[in-house]
């Protein structure tokens, strides 16, 4: 079995093995480690295979998402209550980021939306007033995107976890633990094995983001980041908004678009948790949480954005977590591309 957690960012698993299927179609999963559910989600691939040597043992492999990834199955409209497009252009919703990221998921995907689009054996947690002041536009946004802007701006996580109390998903935010100082790892420590670090690049630094008019009369604003200038030198991009008469919005899809576009630094870890220097994970850490990374004098401090476990046959179990931003994706180049092509054909699909 392996398993995936991501930070603010839908997970993975996947279940192989032989005999009488475990599991059907849809069906969902709980993982319980040391007597704690770390991990929940479904169904969405089945695989079996049969060959004459093993005909009466055959193979199969399920695989699924977590439920944190279902929210990327609604899309964030501009009317979520009266689903009438023509009323409003945007969902608009200012506050502190955790009401903020709360209200979307409730009216898009939890109990105050519309019936058919509710996930099953779901709830919102409360509000308690954390992250900073942010403000959501939505217009046909996919919602975990909408949702994972705005947490980093406002400075704060989310996450679904299965309430066995209560029997449901709850989806809640929360302020990542800062755990920079008592959390350290480093080949000179001895609480590391392998190691893998990587540095890239900002896509951009500089956003030139055009909104509604013609010619010279058409509005516009620039946003930018002095920091990753300074480092990088100048990286400019523009961004079409054409539909688009607010300034602060143009000003809003600035920042998510440098956001999403800014240097990448991570490392993907091996620990040995073994000793008096080790960390264990779910312990002495956790998704979400700050620690720091050392490689002789270049020290990262930042989250702890994916934990990877796998279980082999044996029972043999290994944690790989990811600190930092940088994801190690096959073909990369070629989901960027796509990814442009998709943000361009939104674009105009949004100003229509």
């Amino acid at each position: 079995m392996e398993f995936i957690s991501r930070f603010c960012l839908g997970g993975s698993w996947t279940l192989s093995g032989e005999g009488d299927l475990p599991l059907s179609v849809n069906q969902g999963i709980i993982i319980v480690r040391n007597d704690v559910e770390v991990f929940s989600g479904v169904v969405q691939e089945l695989e079996t295979a049969m060959d004459a040597e093993s005909f009466l043992s055959r193979s199969w492999t399920f695989k699924g998402k977590d439920d944190l990834a279902r929210i990327g199955d609604r899309v964030a409209v501009p009317d979520p209550v009266g689903w009438n497009f023509s009323t409003a252009a945007y969902d608009t919703r200012t506050g502190l980021a955790e009401a903020v990221i709360l209200e979307f998921v409730d009216y898009n995907c939890g109990p105050s939306a519309i019936e058919r689009r509710r996930l099953p054996n779901f709830q919102v947690g409360a509000s308690s007033g954390l992250g900073l002041t942010v403000t959501g536009n939505a217009r046909f946004d996919n919602l975990l995107t909408l949702i994972y802007n705005l947490a980093q701006m406002g400075g704060v996580g989310y996450r679904v976890r299965y309430d066995s109390t209560l029997g449901r998903l709850v989806f809640e935010v929360f302020e990542p633990t800062d755990r920079t100082t008592e959390v350290k790892f480093s080949a000179d420590f001895g609480n590391l094995q392998s190691f893998k670090h990587k540095l890239r690049a900002p896509k951009a630094n500089y956003a030139i983001v055009l909104g509604q008019g013609e010619g010279s009369s058409r509005s516009n604003v620039c946003v930018y980041d002095n920091n990753s200038i300074s480092t990088w030198g100048l990286v400019e991009m523009m961004k079409d908004q054409r539909n688009e008469p607010d300034s602060a919005k143009l000003q809003n899809w600035g920042e998510a678009e440098l956001e999403k576009k800014k240097e990448q630094e991570g490392y993907t870890i091996v620990p040995n948790e073994l000793g008096g220097v080790g960390f264990t994970y779910g312990v002495d850490y956790f998704l979400g949480d700050l620690v720091s990374v050392a490689d002789e004098a270049v020290v990262l401090q930042e989250t702890v954005t994916e934990v990877k476990f796998s279980i082999d046959e044996d029972g043999e179990e290994k944690i790989v977590p990811t600190i930092g931003s940088l994801k190690d994706i096959p073909l990369s180049n070629t989901f960027e591309r796509i990814e442009d092509l998709t943000d361009r054909v939104n674009q105009i699909e949004t100003s229509q």
